[in-house]
């Protein structure tokens, strides 16, 4: 069994867009990459605004995509409200 995480980061220059992935990192690991001085990122640091810990990450991953075609044709007003989505999320898959 794998464990991965759902991470969700923002970043104050690119208000309204968020970035969000699943991985095997921790979200440590995740937002200290996205910050490198090494990558392409805008002006200010990206943060991190929620992030899940799953077991069976590899089989789990179709539901998260589903998840994100669900999401993506709903306008997301706020980033509380993809917080709440999240933990609902988060409740189906653990």
């Amino acid at each position: 069994m794998n464990e991965g995480y759902l991470n969700c980061l923002s970043n104050q220059s690119m208000k309204g867009i968020l970035y969000i992935s699943m991985s095997e990192g921790t979200p440590d690991v995740i937002l200290s990459e996205a910050n490198a001085s090494d990558t392409w990122r805008p002006p200010t640091p990206y943060k991190n605004e929620y992030a899940i810990k799953v077991n069976n990450s590899h089989q789990k991953k179709n539901h998260y995509m589903l998840f994100l075609i669900k999401i993506i044709h709903v306008f997301i007003l706020n980033i509380s409200s993809l917080r709440f989505q999240l933990k609902e999320f988060a409740t189906y898959l653990t």
